[in-house]
């Protein structure tokens, strides 16, 4: 790695590193935290828009599991900074998943998408977090969440918003940690309504 190379993974160390992130923050079960992969892409482009991703292909193993791999490649005019990750597809219980369906690799791309990005600073104190508190895993993204961040990324208006989580709540049988999950990512939108994203992401 040249001079200028590392001058410029430096500058996005301490620029990702140090962005105000906790608005944005999610905690599975109230304990796991993560930062969605929307919001980790939203932050990073906000800093360095010329920054791309392309995934790999999927690795199938033996046992029928699999693994998938982004390449996050960080750019400011002719300066790039690339890092790599992988990420094995597993349900909400951490168990790798046999015969995957497309939407489960699906999402197993998307946390892989976000903790690429962790690698260049964002967000990375999470992660140690959740090292340093003996938890039994670092990512924690559910495909419940993922659902919820999903749909809420199409809505541009308060009005929708509180429409959209009306209807969660009237869906039959719905669980109190759903809604609990529903009432999370509801308020993390109207915040971003309300703020404005760039405020958050400039710091």
């Amino acid at each position: 790695m040249s001079a200028k190379e590392r001058d410029f993974a430096k500058i996005v160390w301490d620029t990702l590193s140090r962005a105000d992130i906790q608005k944005f923050i999610f905690y599975k079960n109230g304990i796991l935290p993560y930062l969605p992969w929307a919001v980790a892409w939203q932050i990073l482009m906000h800093h360095f828009p010329l920054s791309n991703y392309e995934f790999g292909k999927i690795h199938y193993y033996s046992n029928r599991t699999c693994e998938v791999s982004v390449t996050v490649t960080c750019k400011n005019g002719t300066e790039t900074l690339t890092r790599n990750m992988t990420q094995p597809v597993y349900d909400d219980h951490y168990n790798s998943i046999i015969n995957p369906t497309s939407a489960q690799i699906n999402i197993a791309k998307m946390r892989c998408l976000a903790k690429c990005i962790a690698m260049f600073g964002l967000g990375i104190n999470l992660y140690a977090s959740t090292e340093s508190g003996n938890l039994k895993h670092e990512e924690a993204l559910t495909g419940e969440y993922q659902k919820f961040i999903d749909e809420l990324s199409l809505l541009r208006t308060e009005e929708e918003v509180i429409a959209w989580y009306k209807n969660i709540r009237n869906i039959p049988n719905i669980s109190k940690e759903s809604i609990k999950n529903a009432i999370t990512a509801r308020n993390a939108k109207l915040a971003q309504l309300n703020n404005g994203f760039d405020n958050a992401a400039a710091h």
